[in-house]
């Protein structure tokens, strides 16, 4: 089932769930509602997540998880904290909040 087409639909490989995925992302633009809240709701309808959770990103959400939950650093200091992991630690506090937090 196509939640944005709202029809059946057979998706006949990852291309089309990305292009639903999109179109997923379109609605909530233009609904205003929570991007990142709303797409991780409905994906749940059409695919199996596991296809879509890249195993290096599912690496990166425990690490920052980890660390928040036991105050442990993963660098040893801000000087050795590479600037994509920061602001990656930031992308993934966003959505969480989003998918956590109910539309406001």
């Amino acid at each position: 089932m196509s939640p944005s087409l709202r029809r059946n639909l057979c998706f006949e490989g990852i291309t089309d769930v990305y292009g639903e995925l999109v179109r997923l992302y379109d609605e909530s633009v233009a609904g205003g509602f929570q991007k990142g809240r709303s797409i991780y709701e409905q994906h749940f309808f059409f695919t199996n997540p596991k296809l879509l959770y890249a195993p290096e990103y599912q690496e990166q959400i425990k690490m920052v998880e980890y660390a928040k939950q036991t105050h442990t650093p993963p660098y040893p200091d801000l000087q050795n904290t590479p600037a994509q992991f920061v602001d990656e630690f930031f992308i993934i506090q966003e959505e969480l909040k989003e998918i956590f937090s109910g539309n406001q």
